[in-house]
């Protein structure tokens, strides 16, 4: 892992009596090493507890963060792994934690995305497909906020993984099963630390999502991610976590306080390396009243005819970067959801 991290490795994934797999720009590549159980074992053994074993056995994984030294003197690299039971034994999904954390324009996205933290309350959300790049794009985030504005930061993560030095900001991170039991408790103790923004690692229940929308409601800005394709399936899926009788409900809260949601997914170059795509969506009176009445369908239209709001579409931002000869049409095409409609485009 450690030699996955010097070459740029996303992702390491380790299986009892497989041959490692290492994921370099998109693609998985076998190599000769072969690991049992036990040496998996042996690389989640630095962030090992008794309540870490609990958890592998209760619920079948676990994840923690990892701060391994290639040697003596030299920089620890931090690792995030997830140690999982499988019919064959034990295995691990192992991801490199780059030290320095990136600036947008290093991810190759728009400096404007920088107007996602100037909020100063609501919910911006980032989604997509797990792998797509949604932390790194919030830590890049705020690190800008770090940088240059005088604010309290309480995020709320499981793992820990980009760790930041306070700057302008001060910045306390709080890890679940070590400084905090759920991202719902976490949210709601940071309600009484005084925080200007509040990051909680990633929307996964009900409670979670109450939680967040009062924050929202009450004057913090809260930044979170959720896996969905697209700014309408997000909306969809927040308000479907909850029974029916508390819907309309919640469609009233999440009209009220959401401000943007981001859904990113990353292609890989013509040269090295993966480059995202997008789709901004811009919490507008027109998409507020959708949220509102049901219509979160209809999102799909408002995006593609709110440049002036400053909404992209993913098709928008995908016939950006073919313009630019950053990605083939073929990548283009197998993530565009209307291949069709962007072949118009570009004939356009």
């Amino acid at each position: 892992v450690l030699q996955a991290h010097r070459d740029g490795a996303s992702d390491v994934l380790l299986s009892s009596g497989l041959a490692a797999r290492v994921r370099l720009g998109g693609s998985l590549q076998e190599t000769a090493l072969v690991c049992d159980a036990a040496q998996i074992m042996a690389l989640a053994e630095p962030g090992w507890s008794a309540e870490r074993q609990q958890e592998l056995e209760q619920r079948g994984s676990v994840d923690l963060a990892l701060d391994l030294s290639p040697g003596p003197g030299m920089r620890t690299l931090r690792f995030r792994l997830n140690l999982f039971r499988q019919r064959r034994g034990l295995a691990a999904a192992v991801r490199p934690v780059r030290a320095e954390i990136p600036t947008l324009s290093q991810l190759g996205l728009p400096d404007d995305f920088k107007s996602l933290v100037q909020f100063t309350s609501g919910l911006v959300l980032m989604t997509g497909p797990t792998g797509s790049g949604k932390s790194t794009t919030l830590a890049a985030l705020i690190e800008h906020v770090n940088l240059g504005a005088a604010k309290h930061v309480i995020t709320i993560e499981d793992p820990v993984e980009f760790q930041y030095i306070s700057k302008r900001a001060i910045i306390h991170q709080r890890e679940l099963g070590s400084d905090v039991d759920s991202f719902a408790s976490g949210l709601r103790a940071a309600l009484r630390e005084d925080p200007d923004i509040i990051l909680v690692g990633e929307m996964r229940d009900e409670e979670t999502i109450a939680a967040a929308l009062t924050a929202a409601e009450t004057g913090h800005l809260v930044l979170s991610t959720l896996h969905s394709a697209s700014a309408a399936m997000a909306i969809d899926r927040i308000i479907d976590v909850f029974p029916g009788h508390k819907q309309p409900q919640v469609r009233l809260q999440l009209a009220g306080a959401l401000r943007a949601i981001v859904t990113q997914v990353l292609l890989p170059t013509t040269g090295l390396g993966r480059v995202p795509a997008f789709e901004k969506m811009i919490v507008t009176t027109a998409v507020a009243s959708q949220i509102r009445e049901g219509r979160a369908h209809q999102i799909a239209n408002q995006i593609q005819t709110g440049r002036n709001e400053g909404m992209v579409s993913l098709e928008q931002s995908l016939v950006a970067l073919l313009r630019t000869g950053r990605v083939s049409v073929e990548a283009a095409l197998a993530v565009a959801p209307d291949p069709e409609g962007l072949r118009r485009a570009l004939r356009a």
